[in-house]
């Protein structure tokens, strides 16, 4: 992200931001390379370059391009860190490319943070509007989540608990019972404290507490 503010600030788009241009130094230095199709902030252009399972539809319509299209390319890199497929995974170049085209939203349901699927689909939105601003913005939500990720992991690990209490009878006679649900009861009331006294913005803590609120008041009907 740092590399992509410094071209912006120099008036050039990268237009092929992806895994395979990130490297890592031995001592941690990141390198974005192969600049051989970088252009002028503003140039459009009737040829698509790029790498189709990446593109922004800008660059398959040739329209003008800008800072938001390497918006879309880091978060179209994002996505294959989180994922493992490229966002516009398809069996050829040209289903890769109709598919940029488009730019649909992706479900990434619960094995992704909710933070980084918002992150990832505000970036590769299909309205250049409608995405961070520039690669600085798309930092600073990154090293959001970063910075938050404890606190998120702890929400997570009480959502888990949530759903072991879900999974007791809740009209059970049995003592056994009772005590676990006692006990999943009073850890996830002291993980829910705690992760969201560390960070309230949570989407998907604030959901998983306001279902154990629902549970707890079920049980004690």
């Amino acid at each position: 992200c740092n590399a992509v503010r410094f071209a912006h600030s120099r008036g050039t788009v990268h237009r092929d931001i992806k895994l395979d241009n990130v490297l890592i130094g031995r001592f941690g230095d990141v390198y974005l390379a192969d600049w051989g199709i970088a252009t002028d902030i503003g140039h459009s252009s009737a040829d698509l370059c790029g790498t189709p399972g990446y593109v922004a539809p800008e660059m398959v319509n040739g329209d003008p391009v800008d800072e938001r299209t390497d918006v879309y390319l880091l978060g179209a890199t994002l996505h294959e860190i989180l994922t493992g497929e490229m966002r516009h995974q398809a069996s050829t170049s040209l289903a890769a490319v109709l598919k940029a085209a488009e730019s649909q939203p992706h479900d990434y349901g619960r094995t992704v943070p909710s933070a980084l699927a918002a992150l990832v689909n505000d970036a590769c939105h299909r309205d250049p509007s409608r995405r961070p601003v520039d690669a600085q913005a798309f930092r600073d939500r990154l090293a959001q989540y970063l910075d938050h990720r404890q606190a998120m992991a702890l929400g997570r690990e009480s959502a888990r608990l949530v759903d072991e209490l879900e999974a007791l009878p809740l009209d059970s006679e049995d003592v056994a019972d009772r005590e676990r649900a006692d006990r999943l009861i009073a850890q996830a009331t002291f993980g829910f404290e705690r992760a969201l006294s560390d960070w309230e913005g949570d989407d998907d803590t604030l959901a998983a507490r306001e279902r154990f609120e629902a549970l707890v008041r079920r049980r004690r009907e």
